[in-house]
């Protein structure tokens, strides 16, 4: 399978649905948009306000990777956040 038709790759979709899971209940009360630039990376945005604003990059390659699990995944968010 070739980078750009990951975009449409459910391993892709769910692991980015854990993702914004995860900003969902840690962010309480921002906003949440997230941009895709496969096959390069996958950006999330969380905020409040213009001037209170994060941004999580994480890059198509570990999206995709088959062996990060949703468990995994999970487990890596809440030891890094």
């Amino acid at each position: 399978m070739d980078k750009k038709s990951n975009a449409n790759d459910p391993h892709v979709e769910a692991n980015v649905e854990v993702i914004r899971e995860y900003l969902e209940s840690q962010f309480k009360g921002f906003g949440l948009a997230d941009k895709p630039d496969a096959p390069l990376s996958h950006t999330f945005t969380v905020m409040k306000s213009t001037d209170e604003q994060y941004h999580l990059k994480v890059y198509w390659a570990q999206l995709s990777d088959q062996s990060h699990t949703l468990k995994r995944l999970n487990n890596a968010l809440s030891r890094t956040m």
